[in-house]
Parts: C-alpha cells; sequence; structure tokens
C-alpha cells in the first residue's frame, strides 16, 4: 500500500471523530512515512510503534501515526482491514488524548502492562525501573 493510499485512508477515518475530541489537539494528527520500534522490540518478533499520543511544552500536542510500522506490520491486508488497524490506532491515542485532558492514566497502565507481558515473554530486563 502506498504512503499517499494509507493517508486517504487515514484521512477518512479521521473525519469520523467529533471535532470536540480534537479540542486542545493543536497539532492534530501526523502521518510519519517511517516505521519505528520500540526500545524493547526483539529480532524474533519486533514491536512496532503505530502510533503515538505526544505532548510537550514547545510543540503541544499531536499524535503521530507511523505509516512504516503499520505497513511492515499489516502490508498485505486489504484496504478494509487496513482501515480497521488505522481506525484501532487512531482511537487508542484519541483515548490517550482524552485521558490526559480528563486527567486519567488509565491507558498507559493498560499499555504498561501490554508491553510487561511483552518482557516477560522474550526475557527482556525492564530497564525503566
Amino acid at each position: 500500500m502506498t504512503l499517499e493510499h494509507f493517508n486517504m485512508l487515514a484521512d477518512e477515518v479521521a473525519d469520523e471523530i467529533p471535532q470536540e475530541f480534537f479540542r486542545q489537539l493543536n497539532g492534530g494528527i501526523i502521518l510519519q512515512p517511517r516505521a519505528k520500534l520500540h526500545p524493547a522490540s526483539v529480532p524474533e518478533s519486533p514491536l512496532y510503534i503505530m502510533g503515538e499520543y505526544c505532548r510537550s511544552y514547545m510543540m503541544g500536542r499531536h499524535i503521530n501515526i507511523y505509516y512504516g510500522s503499520m505497513d511492515a506490520s499489516y502490508g498485505n491486508c486489504s484496504d478494509e482491514e487496513m482501515k480497521a488497524h488505522i481506525r484501532s490506532t487512531i482511537f487508542h491515542e484519541f483515548r490517550h488524548h482524552l485521558e490526559s485532558l480528563g486527567g486519567s492514566r488509565e491507558l498507559e497502565k493498560e499499555d504498561a502492562v501490554r508491553l510487561a507481558d511483552y518482557r516477560r515473554r522474550y526475557h527482556i530486563q525492564d530497564t525503566d525501573s
């Protein structure tokens, strides 16, 4: 799937999201062409980052979607299947955004549990503690 076609599908998904959800997401959704591996990723089972919610004092709030990661993981999918993966990723990152605005970190905790499971499965030391 080309980057341009992927972008079209991502735009269609973004159009499904109510405008009020974009409140304080000043940088919007940014399509990054590259793949991004998680620092804990192991070669036998790459752990790609599909998207990430970012907030900083200088750049504000935005969502990155990594085309390269999605293509590496789901590149042989149909348009319908790829759109479902894009939707899942964008909705996941919007949940981070909305929880951040509401002062909640529940999804961050869920993500940490999934990462800990991955680390255990591949016997990776947790260097964050």
